[in-house]
């Protein structure tokens, strides 16, 4: 059921964790943290996205993994993103 902790012995379980670790292996090294200013990432947050974005764009990173603050830090510093 949604919002239920997943059991950890579930397949899903065992993924989500594999996929944490190698997240948290690729920001280890560079640790970037990129926070947008209130007023743009408004506006990035209400920009519309149709159709798909092309897959290139994820070899644009400036670093193997970026976390993205979703809020301001004062808010909640966990409230973000990790990109990948």
């Amino acid at each position: 059921m949604k919002g239920e902790p997943l059991d950890p012995l579930t397949p899903n379980a065992k993924l989500a964790s594999i996929a944490l670790v190698g997240t948290m292996a690729a920001w280890r090294p560079t640790q970037g943290i990129y926070r947008f200013a209130t007023n743009l990432l408004d506006e990035l947050w209400d920009t519309p996205v149709t159709g798909d974005l092309p897959s290139d764009l994820l070899h644009r990173l400036p670093e193997w993994c970026v976390y993205i603050e979703l809020f301001p830090a004062q808010w909640d510093p966990k409230l973000g993103i990790h990109v990948t």
